[in-house]
């Protein structure tokens, strides 16, 4: 919806049927618009709706500040730019919009590559379905058109290139933005992935065994069982489910309470250290620790009462 709508005002403005003050309201759309990818990404990926969090909110933050700091006679960058269009609207103040050209292309470029490393995370695991590595070669494709259009945009603006190539860039500029709205066309599919991951769909299942797995998948991938203390509460606040449905489904499907479930998973992890000699530079001690447990008692026991053996034990006849 953003990218439709910058480009409804770009026209709007090569046509003068707008100020060209409207280029701070297209800038703050594109920072919204992929910070909204970022996102969607996540959500999808993770098979849950992702919490929006403080961290969401930076990027537009910081875009409203330097705006704010702009309408002062304040600006971080004093430089005007020797060229006379941008986009195809012509530029009537030289240093108006400098920093708002270079806080933009930052913001841009960072939230892209986090979009692509979090992509990258999520394809080394060799769970994730076809349907989802389509959707990751698509987040490449995508977001390699997107980092493209923006540093040359960054480019064009300080005029790090001979003032003959100004045409070929503007040209190649015009050429990406319209290749990001046909990638955008032409894999419709992508963009309705999200339709599927909504609380009704996802969290209000009756299904405990799929209640399960999304839970399941979220503690594994964000690894929070390792989180000393943890609560249901944390569960609840990122998945949306209330307290007795997550208990009731983990009840269901390992036949143990929560602390059964998480020292599980606790243990599972210890074991996959031990399996890489790493008592070989710490002690038992710390392995506890760094598997979530709050004491070495605890640790002990529920490692235990998983193999039927210590920890010392078990390194000494699967670890050497």
């Amino acid at each position: 919806m953003t990218v439709v709508l910058s480009l409804v005002f770009f026209y709007l403005m090569q046509k003068h049927l707008l100020p060209f003050q409207y280029f701070k309201l297209i800038f703050g759309m594109n920072v919204l618009g992929l910070t909204s990818l970022l996102l969607h990404v996540e959500s999808v990926l993770k098979e849950y709706r992702a919490k929006i969090t403080y961290v969401h909110f930076l990027p537009i933050l910081t875009f409203f500040f330097t705006c704010l700091l702009n309408y002062f006679d304040i600006y971080l960058l004093k430089f005007s730019t020797n060229q006379t269009l941008f986009y195809g609207i012509p530029i009537q103040k030289k240093g108006y919009y400098t920093d708002l050209v270079f806080i933009r292309g930052f913001l841009l470029i960072t939230i892209t590559l986090i979009i692509v490393l979090t992509s990258i995370k999520f394809l080394k695991n060799n769970t994730v379905k076809k349907k989802k590595k389509e959707y990751i070669y698509w987040i490449y494709v995508y977001s390699s058109i997107n980092m493209t259009s923006f540093c040359i945009a960054l480019v064009y603006y300080f005029s790090f290139f001979d003032p003959k190539f100004n045409s070929l860039i503007y040209n190649l500029s015009s050429f990406l933005i319209a290749l990001t709205v046909i990638s955008l066309t032409l894999n419709p599919n992508v963009l309705l992935l999200i339709t599927s991951i909504t609380k009704t769909t996802v969290f209000k299942l009756d299904d405990n065994t799929d209640v399960f797995n999304k839970i399941n998948i979220l503690m594994l991938h964000e690894e929070l069982f390792l989180i000393k203390n943890l609560e249901t509460n944390l569960i609840c606040d990122k998945t949306g489910l209330d307290k007795k449905t997550v208990l009731s489904a983990i009840l269901s499907n390992t036949q143990g309470n929560w602390k059964t479930y998480i020292n599980g998973l606790r243990i599972e992890y210890a074991i996959q250290l031990l399996k890489t000699d790493y008592l070989k530079n710490h002690s038992i001690i710390s392995l506890g620790e760094k598997s979530g447990f709050n004491s070495h008692q605890s640790f002990f026991r529920a490692f235990k009462l998983k193999t039927n053996m210590t920890p010392g034990e078990f390194y000494k006849n699967n670890g050497e």
